[in-house]
């Protein structure tokens, strides 16, 4: 989504998750796609090395662009409780951050 901010984006930061919140609220997406194939688990997103990374060979796809950010935080071992710009999105009503809700295809 950074790239369709123009202007000053480096001030976003500042207050991160309801700023992603109201872009996503305005600019919707049809079809989430992460990348999970291998995941920087520390030191990122510019300082990681080798040991830093975990393969595991995963593609997430959604409707859902708010599912998709939970599922996602599962994959490092935290809850989607935990991302502040998971919870804003959750409550301004973007998307499902209750898994027990969302149904989950693995292929």
């Amino acid at each position: 989504m950074m790239g369709v901010i123009g202007g000053n984006r480096g001030s976003i930061h500042k207050n991160i998750a309801p700023a992603m919140a109201d872009i996503n609220s305005v600019i919707k997406s049809h079809l989430v796609l992460i990348d999970a194939t291998r995941i920087l688990t520390a030191h990122g997103p510019q300082g990681g090395n080798l040991e830093d990374v975990k393969v595991l060979n995963k593609v997430i796809a959604s409707t859902d662009i708010v599912a998709a950010d939970a599922f996602a935080t599962t994959l490092f071992g935290l809850k989607p409780s935990d991302i502040s710009t998971t919870v804003a999105a959750y409550r301004k009503g973007l998307g499902e951050m209750n898994l027990d809700r969302v149904r989950i295809v693995r292929v």
